[in-house]
């Protein structure tokens, strides 16, 4: 599912087999207007996806991201940036970054860490834990536990069209589509439910 925030126009959803990866998403980039704003989950973080948006034809696409492990950041001169040396220790403090990503179709972006709360953090991490419990039937690393104190983003929206702190509330834009889903998905096991009562119990 694609929806467009400022038309409000909603396209999808696409059903799709269940084991299909969001890599392969039947919504293709090259239907986004240029300048168009893309936001999508990590799903669907592939570092071929935000060269095509950056670099594709047609004109360049904005995109905001997280950041997925263990994908690798690079300084301008092509030297691999060690994320912990970075990261802010004071809850709210933020840091914005320009950095590379990729190496065989590099993107100019921004990473942009926030130090998030302590009881955020720990929300987190057990979202993360049952997540990877539920697909991989195991616990996370202790690096993936330890980076869940911090928002770490990646975009490459100049600084002159939004702020880091502008940046993060874009991203929550991203919820709103999850609970659309949410909410197409209930109203279908609720469709589903009074199919399985009329025919359990016919007039």
């Amino acid at each position: 599912m694609r929806w467009n925030v400022l038309s409000g126009g909603i396209t999808g959803p696409e059903f799709t087999a269940g084991r299909t990866s969001d890599h392969h998403s039947p919504f293709s980039l090259s239907d986004l207007p240029p300048e168009a704003l893309y936001l999508a989950d990590l799903g669907f973080f592939s570092l071929t996806r935000l060269a095509t948006m950056a670099h594709g034809q047609g004109g360049k696409r904005f995109f905001v991201t997280r950041w997925q492990p263990p994908t690798n950041l690079y300084t301008r001169s092509g030297h691999r940036i060690e994320l912990r040396g970075l990261l802010p220790q004071v809850v709210g403090q933020v840091r914005d970054l320009g950095v590379i990503v990729g190496r065989r179709n590099p993107v100019a972006v921004r990473l942009i860490l926030v130090r998030v709360p302590e009881e955020v953090a720990k929300e987190r991490q057990e979202r993360l834990r049952q997540s990877v419990k539920d697909k991989h039937g195991r616990e996370p690393s202790a690096e993936m536990l330890y980076l869940a104190n911090w928002l770490i983003l990646l975009t490459n929206l100049p600084r002159r069209r939004a702020e880091c702190f502008q940046v993060i509330v874009l991203l929550r834009l991203r919820w709103q589509i999850e609970r659309l889903c949410a909410s197409l998905e209930r109203r279908r096991k609720n469709r589903r439910m009074a199919f399985l009562q009329t025919a359990s119990y016919p007039v």
